[in-house]
């Protein structure tokens, strides 16, 4: 057995004892090593039903998928990949994600536009500190839930 095929089976005992996206996204990273396509797929979107703003598992699917020829799904993924870290400050994360929509870009005219966007919200959201946006909850009425 080999590092990966190791890797594969100790996340899926983790996640006999505990689901975490963190451990799926590890999961469909073994799987990618291995070159096991549609299962690393299927780890990566289980990591993101159980939490949408996992940006890794956003990212790695946009790898996964450019490395097959889906440029376009590659550059939904990357799209999402860079807004999801944006919502919880990383921009580390944001910008690889941008450099790779760029990177799409040349090949895909598609990629151009998510790319454009996503560059926007980086340079808005860096510039203010927490205090400068609020998230509030409005309810059907249209009142506001503090």
């Amino acid at each position: 057995m080999n590092e990966y095929e190791n890797a594969v089976s100790t996340f899926i005992d983790a996640l006999a004892i505990k689901i975490d996206d963190n451990y799926f996204n590890g999961l469909g990273y073994a799987y990618t090593k291995l070159n096991q396509v549609h299962k690393a797929l299927a780890a990566y979107n289980k990591a993101i039903s159980i939490n949408n703003k996992n940006s890794y598992a956003y990212f790695n699917s946009g790898l996964l998928l450019e490395n097959q020829g889906m440029k376009r799904k590659a550059v939904d993924y990357f799209y999402s990949a860079g807004t999801s870290s944006l919502l919880t400050k990383d921009f580390k994360m944001a910008n690889n994600s941008h450099s790779a929509l760029q990177r799409l870009s040349i090949k895909e005219s598609y990629a151009i536009n998510k790319s454009k966007k996503l560059e926007e919200l980086i340079e808005e959201l860096s510039m203010f500190n927490d205090n400068y946006y609020k998230i509030i909850k409005v309810n059907r009425k249209g009142n506001l839930n503090e």
